[in-house]
């Protein structure tokens, strides 16, 4: 699939975005850091297991910068007492005449409208998001490795325009020091920087973090040219890793490497 297939291909369907291992994304990165055997596992089995706390975030995410499709792909299950006899049969009665619709609790939903609505009070969130850019963005790239080797590589950006990158995170704890712990542990600064490299023109990257919790608690955080160093370093010794190991067929679950830790 050619760079320009795989475009329109990723912007018209959601599905084949996230299913696609042609095209390298940050999260299949974090799979490659994992193990490469999970990668190739993920990529031979197409498993992709949607936890609640994933759920959440992606009806956060198109609450937020696609309204129209939280509407038309999310409902808000109501709160039945599984334990129950009647409790099973009402909740197995409302999940089979939802279709393909994807759920919410009735309490997450309420935190999700006061995520929204805290958010939509914030003027420097409204002035982010509305300076003349695009939400949820699919961009596919080519990484050159080496001279005999292009990577091909592809984001889907929450916001993007001429100057910045934005990218929306729910969180447990937003305050600074913690904030930083989840961009080590999930990779974010490793996506800021992958994000960033792919455009032509130098952009600068946000995050907005916000609390999933009373009071819902939030802030915007600038990434920092060292903080995209970092992850910069990190994304590309993993793609070097993709190239070895998958591209090169060079992984042997039989002959596991020593690590130190």
């Amino acid at each position: 699939m050619t760079k320009k297939e795989a475009q329109e291909k990723f912007v018209s369907d959601d599905n084949a975005y996230y299913s696609d291992f042609e095209y390298v994304t940050n999260s299949q990165l974090g799979l490659i850091k994992k193990g490469p055997e999970v990668y190739i596992h993920r990529k031979e089995t197409g498993e992709f297991p949607m936890t609640q706390p994933m759920m959440f975030g992606d009806a956060f995410h198109k609450m937020i910068l696609e309204p129209d499709k939280f509407e038309k792909e999310f409902i808000i299950r109501p709160n039945l007492d599984k334990r129950t006899k009647i409790g099973k049969a009402e909740y197995e009665e409302f999940m089979s005449s939802i279709g393909d619709k994807k759920t919410v609790t009735s309490f997450e939903a309420h935190d999700l409208f006061l995520m929204r609505d805290k958010l939509s009070a914030d003027n420097t969130v409204f002035t982010l998001l509305n300076s003349g850019g695009k939400n949820e963005v699919v961009d596919v790239w080519e990484h050159q490795l080496n001279e005999n080797l292009t990577i091909g590589c592809k984001g889907k950006f929450d916001h993007l325009n001429d100057h910045y990158i934005i990218d929306l995170k729910t969180t447990r704890d937003c305050s600074p020091d913690a904030f930083r712990e989840s961009c080590e542990k999930y990779g974010y600064f490793r996506q800021a920087a992958f994000y960033v490299d792919s455009q032509p023109e130098k952009k600068d990257f946000y995050f907005i973090a916000i609390e999933k919790k009373a009071p819902y608690f939030h802030r915007i955080y600038k990434v920092s040219e060292e903080s995209l160093e970092r992850g910069r370093e990190e994304y590309k010794l993993l793609l070097y890793l993709y190239a070895k190991y998958v591209v090169a067929s060079g992984y042997d679950i039989h002959n596991t490497d020593i690590c130190s830790i």
